[in-house]
């Protein structure tokens, strides 16, 4: 299979993201080169991506109900982050990626932390309906003094 033209891969759909959200943070040669490579490689990289979105942040945020989303409603700072996970995946085994895709994929490295604690949030997305239990609790001591 020959590998996309731009207009063929800014049209394709990844279920939450489409071709034209991989296409505003990745050059297009660079994922080109991937799907000359390996034709299932950006439906993969976003599907690990999602899983990604949903253990770092589905804690505290509604990530199931977002990825569900595939219009003009999705909270674009989620698309961001989703999409340059999804591309961090799609060209892991790339070397010499450009500089500027380094510092995107330590700026969401950065930005999923901030949130996780509490330096910035998702404020433009519904809180998880589902309150998780921590198992965290306190254990009374039992020690005793011997002799």
């Amino acid at each position: 299979m020959a590998a996309p033209t731009y207009d063929e891969l800014k049209a394709l759909s990844f279920g939450y993201l489409n071709g034209s959200d991989v296409l505003r943070y990745c050059p297009f040669q660079v994922l080109q080169k991937q799907i000359a490579i390996d034709a299932d490689s950006v439906q993969i990289g976003c599907d690990i991506a999602y899983s990604e979105a949903l253990s770092t942040l589905g804690a505290r945020y509604d990530i199931e109900t977002e990825l569900t989303k595939t219009d003009d409603t999705r909270y674009s700072l989620m698309v961001k982050i989703i999409a340059i996970m999804a591309i961090r995946n799609i060209v892991s085994n790339q070397a010499g990626l450009p500089q500027n895709m380094i510092d995107q994929f330590e700026w969401v490295k950065q930005t999923i932390l901030n949130i996780r604690n509490g330096q910035e949030s998702l404020a433009g997305m519904k809180i998880s309906p589902v309150a998780r239990r921590s198992g965290t609790e306190l254990i009374p001591s039992s020690f005793t003094t011997l002799g």
